[in-house]
């Protein structure tokens, strides 16, 4: 009888700390993949040919020629890719989705004044379905 005590004692320790232990291992370990995926992702999202494609349309031009380049470029020495845009953005994404691949991060300067706003929601759609991880 004693033994048997001792059994469903033993038992219900293991079933105790079971329950208390595994969830904490299971989150150390799922922690530990996230830091090894992430340090890869980053290896491989800093392995692109620009830091930043900056997109514009015609309208915004002298802004981005005359302040965002050159700040971009000789201020914090990021290594800058360009695109000019249409100014109707129903082809954006067709447009920006192959240059997207060889950088980090995108900066799209647009005028909201000189687009309605279905124009510029369409806009912003067809941003934020291309693929730019963050970094």
């Amino acid at each position: 009888a004693l033994s048997g005590t001792a059994a469903a004692i033993l038992l219900l320790s293991l079933f105790v700390f079971h329950k208390q232990c595994t969830p904490r291992l299971l989150l150390a370990v799922r922690h530990a993949r996230a830091r090894a995926a992430t340090a890869a992702h980053r290896a491989r999202v800093l392995e692109k040919e620009f830091d930043v494609l900056v997109c514009w349309t015609s309208v915004d031009g002298e802004l981005v020629r005359g302040a965002l380049l050159p700040t971009l470029s000789l201020k914090y020495k990021y290594r800058v890719h360009t695109v000019i845009l249409s100014t109707q953005p129903d082809n954006w994404y067709s447009e920006l989705v192959g240059e997207v691949s060889r950088c980090r991060s995108v900066v799209a300067v647009m005028s909201p004044a000189q687009y309605t706003p279905p124009q510029l929601l369409t806009a912003l759609r067809q941003l934020s379905a291309l693929s730019v991880p963050p970094v």
